[in-house]
């Protein structure tokens, strides 16, 4: 489960070390670190009470492959690969031209049922890709997100980029099992998430 390119014959699983990803992709174009969650900051601190005294969390960090349109994010405490980013940049998006775009293929995993695994290309299995657009129907959404044509889709929650000078607009965060999608307010992906079943 996780990442394989058709292109260099690369994979990077979940749970690999940070030196598995080198070994693998070379170094990252950068490295950054995970906002602090404020509910963390504030868990178990009564209302008025000084802060503790304690050590500041430690926060996950991504490897930052922008050549590559993508993010690996790793769990601060076990250094290991919990979380995938793969970005489309389109434009009208706030981190156009930070990335080139990740021509992914998403691809079921039909002994399982889960998702997460980038393919070759010319599969007949359902799949989503980088150039996939989000419909208001379940249509055309691919099979393993298991949302039938007759089910209701998610909520989206709204994502603010935050910037009160931000001349981007909102974009829709649509979460799944084991998959989030952020959808531009025209339908385009913005970026995918893949993630396992009990990581945050």
């Amino acid at each position: 489960h996780g990442l394989h390119f058709s292109v260099g014959g690369q994979a990077v699983l979940f749970g690999f070390t940070p030196q598995e990803v080198w070994d693998e992709l070379g170094p990252p174009g950068g490295v950054t670190y995970k906002r602090v969650d404020t509910m963390i900051i504030h868990a178990g601190q009564e209302r008025g009470a000084p802060p503790a005294h304690s050590p500041a969390p430690t926060r996950d960090y991504f490897y930052n492959y922008f050549n590559r349109g993508l993010d690996v994010l790793f769990d601060s405490q076990t250094h290991r690969v919990k979380k995938f980013v793969l970005h489309t940049n389109p434009v009208g998006h706030v981190d156009f031209n930070l990335y080139i775009k990740c021509n992914f293929t998403l691809l079921s995993r039909p002994a399982e049922g889960a998702s997460g695994v980038v393919a070759a290309q010319g599969s007949k299995t359902p799949s989503l890709d980088a150039d996939w657009q989000w419909s208001s129907s379940c249509q055309n959404v691919p099979s393993f997100l298991n949302v039938g044509p007759t089910e209701t889709l998610p909520h989206p929650v709204v994502h603010l980029t935050g910037a009160k000078a931000n001349p981007f607009p909102p974009t829709y965060v649509y979460g799944f099992r084991n998959v989030v999608l952020e959808v531009l307010k025209n339908g385009h992906l913005a970026s995918v998430t893949l993630f396992k079943a009990g990581d945050s």
